[in-house]
């Protein structure tokens, strides 16, 4: 699970760059807050798996 949400992650930190190259405002913000629920997400699996050891 943690390495499809990490893989999820840096898939929309991809979509972030490209929508940042093209100069698209509304790709950018929609990619920014993507981007920002997945690491959030991430970082909550990643927490809850740590604390299972």
């Amino acid at each position: 699970m943690l390495t499809s949400l990490r893989q999820a992650a840096e898939k929309a930190a991809d979509q972030l760059t490209k929508a940042k190259a093209a100069g698209d405002a509304k790709r950018i913000s929609e990619a920014e807050a993507n981007l920002a629920s997945r690491q959030e997400f991430l970082a909550a699996a990643e927490k809850a798996d740590s604390s299972r050891r």
